[in-house]
């Protein structure tokens, strides 16, 4: 399954929205003087930037690549020694403690959502063409029958530390929300330390808790949803949680006259498009909120709106029935998303 790339992207000193800093914390002279610090790297296919109020960058981006090496090797489909690349090949192996933390999180937003997010899904991706090799042509109707039978996250359970298939040639993939779940690990790793301001993203899959360095809650910017652009569409301001963002604007290909986006639904085995463009998602931790981003896209603007809770936020940006982009969020959630002027 290839990177969602219409991700948000984190912000600390945006020109147009400078009237939210007031107050800028002065970098101290001595040496171990907090500051805010500011870390970056690569990982799961991706990039990740970090903040935080604190010292010893070195030392802590050291920690942070050790432990995103962690995830990768339980849950990265793209090593073939990893956790779960070792369990779609059927080897009687032990499950790890991230793996079974994932598994669990997907159960959970597999019943809320309906099953419209379902990690057994790849297979019927990868037949689409969004998969490490893109085919010549679409599946027909047989194919994807045939792949169905394979699809559903019922047919996978745990037992014990091994995971269990009601048919071997079921293949999991987590990509959908791994990096919530890698950005929620090195959060984790963070607040263990003592910090209380920071900013973790991965991929544009974000949590962030405190405040930026102006003394403000942090502002993370919310792609336009058209392709090419790097425009932003609207701005939350955020103090404590996880946002995350899927849409069906950049990853796509046309066939005969028409498009074929990435987000493929589960039940029927064909690409869902609608006029819902762009999901955002604010959740406790951050595999949630990946999680539930890309059930939204299967389920369309108005199911997706059934998803929201009071713990569990969304922004919305579909086309209206004039063509035009319009955004919708949910109740509580109103005054955290500002439309980008």
């Amino acid at each position: 399954m290839k990177t969602l790339d219409n991700k948000i992207r984190a912000i600390s000193g945006l020109t147009h929205v400078a009237a939210y800093a007031a107050i800028f914390i002065l970098a101290a002279c001595g040496a171990h003087q907090k500051s805010y610090q500011k870390i970056e790297g690569a990982t799961m296919g991706t990039t990740y930037h970090i903040q935080y109020l604190g010292t010893q960058p070195e030392t802590m981006k050291s920690e942070i690549d050790q432990l995103l090496v962690q995830v990768n090797r339980s849950l990265s489909t793209y090593d073939p020694t990893s956790t779960i690349s070792l369990i779609n090949s059927n080897q009687a192996i032990q499950t790890d403690a991230y793996f079974k933390d994932v598994f669990t999180f997907s159960q959970e937003v597999y019943a809320k959502s309906g099953g419209a997010f379902d990690p057994t899904v790849g297979p019927l991706v990868n037949a689409w063409g969004f998969g490490p090799n893109d085919p010549a042509t679409t599946p027909d109707s047989a194919t994807i029958d045939s792949i169905l039978d394979l699809v559903g996250f019922d047919k996978v359970s745990m037992q014990g530390e091994q995971l269990v298939k009601v048919n071997p040639s079921i293949q999991l993939d987590f990509s959908a929300i791994a990096k919530g779940y890698g950005v929620d690990k090195v959060a984790n790793l963070l607040e263990s330390k003592g910090i209380e301001h920071f900013m973790v993203e991965i991929g544009g899959e974000v949590v962030v808790k405190g405040q930026n360095r102006h003394r403000n809650p942090w502002m993370l910017g919310i792609n336009m949803p058209v392709e090419n652009s790097d425009e932003l569409f609207a701005l939350a301001r955020l103090s404590q949680g996880a946002l995350a963002t899927s849409g069906n604007y950049r990853n796509y290909y046309d066939h005969n006259g028409q498009r074929v986006a990435h987000t493929i639904n589960p039940k029927t085995g064909r690409s869902e498009v609608s006029n819902l463009v762009s999901a955002s998602v604010i959740a406790p931790n951050c595999a949630l909120a990946d999680a539930y981003a890309t059930a939204c896209m299967v389920l369309g603007l108005e199911e997706s709106k059934k998803l929201a809770t009071k713990e569990l936020g969304l922004y919305l940006i579909f086309i209206d029935h004039n063509g035009k982009l319009d955004d919708w969020a949910s109740p509580g959630f109103e005054s955290t998303f500002t439309v980008a002027l």
